[in-house]
């Protein structure tokens, strides 16, 4: 079992809804190349992605609609190593009627390390078919459609 320390905070932004968590670099995480696994920062944007989710929206919201992936595109502009302690924020950069396109940035040292931009569809959670995204979640996020 891998355990990773995160602290989730709110702050005041000019971002639309930003949101932050704190990872700290373990063994578990580390390569054969003695720096952090490319698919940890696969695993930290899922993550932080999920719990901006649920840190915003309802339990009603969450039961109603599901998040996917369509695309992953993570720049790596530096390396992590073993005990680093990062900062990751995500916010949504736009949206169109059924998808959004989320940020997640990852800072060492408050250094950008990598960047990630990935696009999600919404789903109805009981006909798994894309669903548009209401007014409710626009105003929760701050989107503009």
């Amino acid at each position: 079992m891998v355990l990773i320390d995160v602290i989730c905070i709110e702050i005041e932004s000019n971002m639309p809804q930003e949101y932050r968590m704190s990872i700290k670099v373990n063994k578990d995480m580390i390569d054969e190349n003695f720096h952090v696994n490319n698919i940890e920062y696969l695993k930290w944007v899922q993550k932080i992605a999920k719990e901006h989710w649920h840190y915003y929206s309802t339990e009603e919201l969450q039961k109603g609609f599901a998040w996917v992936v369509l695309d992953h595109h993570i720049q790596y502009k530096g390396q992590a190593f073993l005990d680093d302690e990062l900062s990751l924020v995500t916010y949504i950069e736009k949206s169109t009627a059924v998808t959004t396109t989320r940020i997640v940035e990852i800072y060492k040292e408050n250094k950008l390390i990598t960047k990630a931009r990935t696009t999600w569809c919404m789903l109805n959670s009981v006909t798994r078919k894309p669903a548009r995204i209401n007014n409710e979640i626009i105003s929760l996020f701050e989107l503009e459609v």
